[in-house]
């Protein structure tokens, strides 16, 4: 056996030649014509609107030139499930399919479709001059706002697509769903009851296994999750909570009919011998290095906090036979084990640090790759609307603007995720005061209780603690980035971390210092060996596990 298969994850393609205002604002009026989001709303969110169909295509083209022809999206293939978005990504994926035979493999995630309803969304673009307006799906239209009924997600039934193996196509060797052999949507749903009981509401389940080739499974698990709410509502999308943030925590709760299926499928692929790749939109196990404890305690439940698996989810999962599992959802790329489990958190393709990840198949086993895009270009027309919008604004970006190309702009754009949200929305008060007073210096010695010798005391009292916040969310996002950052700035948090050890104590340095340790001195990850069953046979050589510093 040599069979090769892509893994691409978080899409999020924007289409910026699009009609998402209905055609109501003339193109003149629009930066070069296009239909782009603003800089206020990028620096605000974990993915690139405006670049990510560039990302997007970068990615296949590498894909195509490696001569893949089967590809696994693990969810958000499109913005927010609007029609021109989910459009344009099925176009693009299918022109691949049309030019080079591959051959997509997906599943849902929580931008893509939206229960049994859909939701109206509320989106900003620039005009040429730099100010914006709001295209609604909900609102009327009024000063600065166009109604467009066409501005939401669509719902599963309205939107799951044809293609990318969620229904049948005859070429597979085998398909099914948890529900059996029919792919006919009315076939495939299951009931959640509102807690009080009053409200009972059908959904669809997008899962199923499919056998693309001779020996391969792949099953793709639908982790979405809407439960109704106690109550009465207008709208029938308020209906009920999703679970953007709760995931497997929420499946295992309310769809333990998957459990069952999945340990089914994994008794059969055993007995048959066949090779199972799941894949879901969210983790199946911890995948931020078991560092938030320490988050949680300083700052509550951050969207990191809520959005990651319990260890009593990863368990049952493990118990059902999950063994090897790829992720999107959080725009990360770490590699994460519990139980049995190996979950590959796989990177967006619309963020830092891009990429992919590349499976290849052996008799005896497996090897997994990382694989980075770089060298790709940014489009002026777009970098010259943010300026004039950052202009006329006054929105601080730092150096942004300055970056040469699409991997520049995108750590960039990390570190100003990490200003605009993590720091100014997820910490306390208290604790960016601290930070905004403090330096490095001050960081080792508060939270590690050392002396430092002269030399030291100068150069960590010239680096702002500030630079250490910025580099946990970009060692968080790229567990790889100690292996990949200029020498010169790795040299200096390496010394930081030989100087401060693992420290104790619950105070904000201390746990900084922790947080950072755990991501930063992690092994490498980049390119791993599997057995037959999944187990990692190189990575630690002592254990042949993934480590984290402790």
């Amino acid at each position: 056996m040599h069979q090769r298969f892509a893994i691409i994850a978080d899409p999020h393609l924007h289409n910026v030649r699009g009609n998402y205002r209905g055609g109501r604002i003339a193109a003149d009026r629009l930066p070069g014509g296009m239909e782009l989001r603003t800089l206020a709303d990028t620096v605000q969110s974990t993915r690139l609107f405006n670049e990510s169909e560039a990302g997007f295509r970068a990615v296949l083209d590498d894909i195509a030139v490696r001569g893949i022809r089967h590809v696994i999206v693990v969810g958000d293939y499109s913005d927010d499930g609007q029609d021109e978005s989910v459009a344009a990504s099925l176009a693009l994926m299918q022109s691949y399919a049309d030019r080079f035979g591959m051959r997509f493999f997906s599943t849902v995630g929580n931008h893509d479709v939206y229960g049994y309803s859909g939701r109206s969304l509320d989106r900003s673009f620039l005009l040429e001059d730099g100010a914006s307006f709001l295209v609604s799906g909900s609102r009327p239209d009024g000063e600065g706002v166009l109604f467009n009924p066409a501005m939401r997600c669509r719902s599963y039934a309205e939107s799951l697509p044809r293609g990318l193996g969620f229904f049948r196509d005859g070429t597979e060797l085998h398909w099914e769903t948890p529900f059996g052999a029919s792919d006919d949507l009315a076939d495939r749903q299951y009931t959640l009851s509102s807690p009080d009981g009053r409200h009972e509401r059908r959904f669809i389940d997008a899962s199923y296994l499919v056998e693309p080739v001779e020996g391969v499974w792949l099953l793709s698990i639908d982790g979405n999750v809407f439960v109704p709410r106690d109550g009465d509502f207008d709208l029938a999308e308020d209906a009920f909570d999703d679970s953007t943030d709760a995931g497997y925590n929420a499946l295992v709760a309310h769809r333990p009919y998957l459990l069952d299926w999945i340990a089914d499928v994994s008794r059969r692929a055993e007995r048959l011998g066949k090779r199972l790749i799941a894949f879901a939109h969210y983790p199946a196990v911890d995948p931020f290095d078991a560092t938030l404890e320490d988050e949680r305690r300083l700052f509550g439940r951050t969207i990191f906090v809520r959005r990651t698996p319990s260890k009593d989810t990863a368990a049952l999962l493990a118990k059902a036979g999950l063994r090897l599992h790829f992720s999107g959802h959080l725009h990360i790329d770490n590699v994460s084990q519990q139980d049995g489990i190996v979950n590959v958190a796989v990177p967006s393709t619309a963020g830092y640090p891009g990429g992919y990840r590349l499976l290849t198949l052996h008799d005896d086993g497996a090897e997994l790759e990382t694989i980075r895009v770089t060298g790709l270009a940014l489009d002026p027309a777009i970098l010259s609307a943010y300026r004039r919008e950052a202009e006329q604004s006054g929105l601080d970006v730092g150096d942004l603007l300055d970056a040469g190309d699409f991997s520049a702009f995108s750590i960039r754009h990390l570190r100003e995720i990490v200003h605009h949200r993590f720091f100014a929305k997820e910490w306390t008060p208290e604790a960016r005061a601290a930070i905004e007073r403090m330096t490095l210096a001050d960081i080792a010695r508060e939270g590690a209780g050392v002396a430092l010798s002269p030399e030291q005391a100068v150069r960590f009292a010239a680096i702002p603690a500030m630079r250490l916040v910025e580099a946990i969310y970009i060692a968080r996002h790229n567990a790889a980035w100690r292996l990949e950052m200029p020498e010169d700035e790795r040299a200096s948090f390496d010394a930081l971390l030989d100087i401060c050890g693992m420290p104790a104590g619950e105070g904000l340095a201390a746990s900084l210092l922790r947080i950072f340790r755990r991501h930063f001195r992690k092994d490498d990850f980049r390119r791993l060996t599997f057995s037959r069953d999944w187990e990692i046979v190189t990575g630690s050589p002592e254990t042949g596990a993934i480590r984290i510093a402790r």
